[in-house]
C-alpha cells in the first residue's frame, strides 16, 4: 500500500481512473443557462453546498444537481453518500486549508455511510508546482479519513493538463514494462478504483504517456491549460458531467459571494439551506480595505489578472470582469457594507430555483 504522500502518481497511473478521466474530458461542456441552469445549484470558490437525492429531478423549486466551474489549479470536489445519494460539492482553493475543507464537507454527509463516492476536477499542473501541491494536499486529506472512499472521477493533475498546439496523448496500453522508447515512462502503481487507504491491490506497472512527461522545452515555452474546468453531479443518479455556468445560472448574490473570496476567511461558506430550498448567504464583514480595492481597480486588465490569479494564462474571459465587479462592490459600500448588504445582520435568502437568480438579491439588499 502506498503512503499518502504518493497518492497523486498512483491516481494518475490507475488505468481505470485514466479511462474515466479521458471519457469525461472527451465530453463537451454542458452550458447551463436559464431554466435548465436553475435546476443545478452553482457553487463558487470557497463555497460548498449539500443537496439530497430525495429531491428528485421532478421536484419543483429544488435543485437536483450541484456544480461549479472555472477551476484551474484549485479543485472542484464532490462527495456522494453511496446509499442515500446525499451529495456535497465544494470549490477548494488552498493546499494549506485542505484538511479543514474536507472535514467540513464530510461532516455535512450522513454519519452512517458505508462508503462515499469521490469526484474531483481541477489541479492544473503548472510549472511552479502550485497545482500539484494542492492536489497532493487534497488527496492526503481524503486519505486521512477512516470513511471508505471510492474515487469515481479524478480529472486532475496530468490527466487534466494540456498544452496548446500539442496533440493530446492517446490512452496508454498496459504492455510489459520493457525499455522505455523515449515517449513513455514506467510508473509503478496500485491499481484499483479506491483511494489507497481502502484495500490493497496487486502492484502492476503501466506504460503511460502523460502530458507531464513531455519535453521540458514545451513545458517552459507554452503555458499549460486545463482540459476541463467544471463539474456537476446529479444527487439522484450520481451522474457527473463537465459544465460551464452562464451568468444567468450562477445564482443569486453572485457579486457579493464573489467579494467574499477576497477576504481572509479560512473555512468554506455553506451556500444552500435544504430545509427551505434556498440559497443563504450569511453575513460577513467587509472583505478587504477600500483603499486596497481601489488600487487593484486602477490596474490594467492584464496586470490585474497576473496579480489575482494563480494561473493567469488558464483563466477564462470572465475572470477579470468578475473580479472588477467584486472590487467595485467593496469600494461602493465600504464602511456601510454590513449595514447595506446585510441589513440588521440578516442573511441574503433567495429561493434556489426561483426566477431571481443573477444579481437581483444583492441589488435589493443594497
Amino acid at each position: 500500500m502506498a503512503a499518502a504522500e504518493d497518492c497523486l502518481p498512483e491516481v494518475e497511473a490507475c488505468q481505470v481512473l485514466r479511462n474515466k478521466s479521458i471519457a469525461f474530458s472527451d465530453s463537451p461542456d454542458v452550458v447551463l443557462q436559464g431554466a435548465e441552469g436553475r435546476s443545478t445549484l452553482h457553487v463558487i470558490q470557497r463555497e460548498f453546498a449539500v443537496i439530497h437525492s430525495a429531491s428528485g429531478d421532478a421536484t419543483p423549486g429544488v435543485p437536483h444537481s450541484v456544480g461549479s466551474d472555472a477551476a484551474t489549479t484549485c479543485h472542484i470536489v464532490a462527495l456522494r453518500h453511496s446509499s442515500s445519494g446525499t451529495t456535497v460539492l465544494g470549490h477548494l482553493d488552498s493546499a494549506e486549508r485542505s484538511q479543514l475543507h474536507v472535514d467540513q464537507m464530510l461532516q455535512a454527509l450522513p454519519s452512517s455511510s458505508p462508503s462515499v463516492d469521490v469526484y474531483i476536477v481541477g489541479g492544473l499542473r503548472t510549472g511552479d508546482g502550485q497545482g500539484a501541491a494542492a492536489t497532493q494536499a487534497l488527496l492526503r486529506s481524503l486519505h486521512a479519513h477512516p470513511v471508505q472512499m471510492r474515487l469515481v472521477l479524478a480529472c486532475i493533475g496530468a490527466l487534466n493538463t494540456c498544452w496548446p498546439g500539442v496533440a493530446a496523448a492517446e490512452p496508454g496500453a498496459a504492455p510489459t514494462p520493457s525499455a522505455p522508447d523515449g515517449r513513455h515512462t514506467v510508473i509503478p502503481a496500485q491499481i484499483g478504483a479506491s483511494l489507497p487507504n481502502a484495500t490493497s491491490a496487486p502492484q502492476q506497472h503501466w506504460y503511460l504517456q502523460l502530458p507531464s512527461l513531455r519535453p521540458k522545452k514545451l513545458l517552459h515555452s507554452v503555458p499549460p491549460l486545463p482540459v476541463k474546468c467544471g463539474l456537476s453531479v446529479n444527487a439522484s443518479t450520481g451522474h457527473a458531467q463537465p459544465v460551464r455556468f452562464d451568468r444567468s445560472a450562477r445564482g443569486p448574490a453572485f457579486v457579493i459571494r464573489s467579494a467574499r473570496v477576497l477576504s481572509s476567511a479560512t473555512a468554506l461558506a455553506e451556500l444552500y439551506d435544504a430545509r427551505i430550498a434556498a440559497v443563504r448567504v450569511a453575513p460577513f464583514p467587509l472583505p478587504m480595505r477600500v483603499r486596497d480595492a481601489r488600487c487593484l481597480l486602477a490596474l490594467g486588465s492584464a496586470r490585474l489578472l497576473q496579480v489575482m490569479s494563480t494561473s493567469p494564462a488558464a483563466e477564462d474571459d470572465r475572470f477579470v470582469p468578475d473580479m472588477r465587479e467584486a472590487l467595485q462592490a467593496v469600494v461602493k459600500w465600504g464602511s456601510a457594507w454590513e449595514e447595506r448588504v446585510f441589513p440588521q445582520g440578516q442573511p441574503i435568502v433567495v429561493p434556489a430555483c426561483g426566477s431571481e437568480r443573477e444579481g437581483d438579491s444583492e441589488d435589493k439588499a443594497m
